[in-house]
């Protein structure tokens, strides 16, 4: 038998563990639409999540209230998924691939009926060439624990600014940057919902390829 004496017991926080909900795989398509379901009353759409999305698992506590909408963008903005609403009011997702092929274009537009194109360069201060990922958060403190090394571009594609560097590289300069300073475009990213170690990096590795250029 054993006894505690606590003082000013009230003022104390206090932590558990806790296994969470079961809904199979915790993948943030599982996750977002059982709270959408569970918490909001809401619809889910019935189309296939791809199979590489459950390696995007997925491990946390809200333990304050929060917007549900930000709730789901927050959780999306650590995966590359998108939650969007359709015309009947059904929450659906779409997803973003590491790569593409000829099967995966749905029409080709006729540059005839093309009216008008144009487009923008990334604001310089937006692209990343250096990037880690912040994760295990502690609930007591709010710090995160654990995070990955750093990767930078050259790492992913090859080192162009060099005179006898990669051909078909990544070239810092064409986008402004100083290629002799690895503090140009530094990315660190603190995520809440990640636990795991090989998620993190995964995680990493896509936020440098879909913000450095």
């Amino acid at each position: 038998e054993h006894h505690l004496n606590i003082t000013n017991i009230e003022s104390k926080s206090y932590f558990y563990n806790t296994t969470g909900r079961e809904i199979g795989e915790n993948n943030p398509v599982n996750i977002i639409k059982n709270i959408v379901a569970t918490e909001l009353s809401g619809i889910t759409g019935a189309s296939e999540t791809p199979s590489y999305i459950n390696d995007w698992q997925m491990a946390f506590s809200v333990n304050e209230a929060v917007n549900s909408k930000q709730l789901i963008e927050d959780i999306c903005r650590n995966t590359p998924c998108i939650a969007k609403v359709t015309q009947s009011g059904a929450l659906e997702f779409n997803f973003i691939k590491n790569t593409y092929g000829d099967s995966d274009v749905q029409f080709l537009i006729d540059s005839e009926e093309i009216i008008t194109l144009s487009f923008d360069r990334t604001k310089i201060e937006k692209v990343k060439t250096l990037c880690k990922v912040l994760y295990n958060v502690d609930y007591a403190t709010g710090e995160h624990l654990s995070s990955t090394y750093y990767t930078d571009v050259y790492d992913f594609f090859g080192n162009s600014d060099l005179q006898d560097g990669y051909p078909n590289g990544y070239r810092k300069q064409y986008y402004g940057l100083d290629h002799n300073s690895p503090a140009d475009g530094i990315l660190e990213f603190r995520s809440d919902y990640i636990r795991d170690h090989q998620v993190a990096r995964r995680l990493r590795d896509f936020l440098l390829a879909y913000n450095c250029n």
